[in-house]
């Protein structure tokens, strides 16, 4: 096998296993849209999907632009990924701190904006979600810059499975209170 078909082959086992971790992604997201009205009230689930919905927003910006930055970075010098993770992980203390505690500042306005003060614990609490999105990104972009694709899928699902675990987790704790 040459240099250019190892290297279509680890891109087509990467496009397969990528694919696989956003179809899980894709599941686990509509097996919580099944559950969490068994949990909670209607309303409460229209709470959830405005709070998600909006911090879907910051995440989005948050997310791609670390994982395609770190990517780019660990790709060009993968002799240096750690130390690219490393700087990546500091700098996001600041940057993906500080969108979470925007994002949580902002709460009270962005409640307000809804005329819905009542969200605005839920979308202080949707900060940290940001938070922890910021670093997962990091460790995303540094898998993806070593084309380590399969490790890549695999952090994908367990994050994805995670996720919804805490969520059903957590509902149920507050339920039972």
């Amino acid at each position: 096998m040459s240099g250019t078909e190892d290297v279509a082959a680890k891109a087509g086992r990467g496009t397969i296993y990528i694919t696989a971790s956003k179809l899980w992604f894709m599941v686990t997201g509509a097996a919580l849209m099944f559950v969490l009205p068994r949990l909670v009230s209607v309303a409460d689930v229209g709470v959830y999907k405005v709070v998600i919905g909006l911090v879907s927003v910051v995440n989005a910006v948050v997310v791609t632009g670390t994982i395609q930055t770190v990517s780019k970075f660990v790709s060009q010098t993968p002799e240096h990924a750690d130390a690219i993770k490393r700087k990546a992980l500091l700098l996001q203390v600041v940057l993906g701190g500080g969108a979470a505690a925007a994002f949580a500042l902002a709460a009270p306005l962005v409640a307000a904006s809804l005329n819905d003060a009542s969200l605005t614990p839920y979308l202080r609490l949707a900060a940290l979600i940001t938070a922890s999105y910021t670093f997962y990104a990091v460790f995303v972009g540094v898998l993806n810059g070593r084309k380590d694709f399969l490790r890549q899928a695999a952090l994908d699902a367990v994050y994805s499975t995670a996720k919804v675990l805490l969520i059903v987790v957590c509902t149920v704790a507050a339920g039972t209170r």
